[in-house]
């Protein structure tokens, strides 16, 4: 029984999140359709053969839909706000925070549902269900979490190469707006998808004031900041732009040493306790055991 309620918790975890992370990736791909012409062909199938579009898509995505407005209405918009603030950390693009909050609703119902099957006449069923929808409806968030802060971190790692490239750029006498396109161009990570969002910014009218500080309220970043700052300042102090990103590319490669200093200077301290519980019995169970056993043997001997 506790593997069937485990498998139907784990089963409803991987519809909610595919319904939600699908739509994410169903963008791209008429995005892509649209670029060989048959966008229109596709959508006119999907529309006329509503059975055979996905599971996901004709039933799980209206009911996380549905869920998630309603939560919406009913939650207070300081929730939802951080929902949409997450999604855009996280890099999900195109999801949207009702369906997200459904997702959280559908997992925090399904592990309050498995609690209560699981202690079955216990007078704590209450309290951990409540305990048990609380982790289902954190589980989510904490998934968010963990995604914008690897992304932050791969943005980390890239951004001194990308400036790099842009001061290189810069100071060959191109603008700046055409050295972003050629790290656009030359970075596929989230440093390329950052910096081609500010392009898109202004080329739909923004300035690049705004564009720019919109990126880093996406990505929680203290270096890209600081970028984003030094360079706004530049242009109003009427500094020359190459002569700040060679100081910004500096100071970028130097705080990315220090961070792999840093990182080598823990590894000892890490490895500590994986040796002291797990390599060092084994090694002594190896070692030792061999003559335990004869001592156990001759001691045998002699009593007898």
């Amino acid at each position: 029984m506790v593997i069937v309620l485990s498998l139907v918790v784990a089963a409803s975890l991987y519809l909610a999140a595919r319904a939600v992370l699908g739509r994410t990736f169903a963008a791209r791909l008429r995005i892509l359709r649209g670029l060989v012409g048959d966008a229109a062909e596709q959508d006119a199938a999907r529309d006329t053969e509503p059975l055979d579009r996905p599971f996901s898509e004709r039933v799980l995505r209206p009911a996380l839909g549905t869920v998630g407005g309603l939560l919406g209405r009913l939650l207070p918009k300081r929730l939802v706000a951080e929902a949409t603030a997450r999604l855009v950390r996280a890099g999900v693009r195109g999801g949207r925070p009702a369906d997200w909050l459904g997702a959280q609703a559908l997992a925090a119902l399904t592990f309050a549902g498995y609690v209560l099957l699981l202690l079955h006449g216990s007078r704590l069923r209450p309290v951990l269900a409540l305990v048990g929808g609380a982790i289902g409806w954190s589980l989510p968030g904490m998934y968010l979490r963990s995604r914008a802060q690897r992304r932050a971190d791969a943005l980390r790692d890239d951004l001194p190469d990308a400036m790099d490239l842009l001061t290189v750029c810069v100071e060959a006498g191109l603008g700046f707006d055409q050295a972003l396109s050629r790290v656009v161009a030359r970075f596929r990570g989230p440093v390329g998808e950052e910096f081609g969002r500010v392009l898109r910014d202004q080329a739909l009218g923004s300035p690049r004031r705004q564009a720019m500080l919109a990126a880093t309220e996406r990505v929680d970043l203290p270096e890209l900041r600081a970028f984003v700052h030094a360079i706004l300042q530049a242009e109003e102090l009427g500094v020359r732009i190459g002569s700040v990103l060679r100081v910004q590319s500096d100071a970028l490669r130097e705080q990315r040493r220090q961070r792999a200093e840093e990182a080598a200077m823990k590894a000892p301290i890490k490895m500590a306790f994986p040796m002291i519980f797990l390599i060092l019995p084994a090694l002594f169970l190896v070692v030792l055991g061999p003559a335990v056993i004869q001592g156990l043997h001759a001691l045998q001997a002699t009593r007898r």
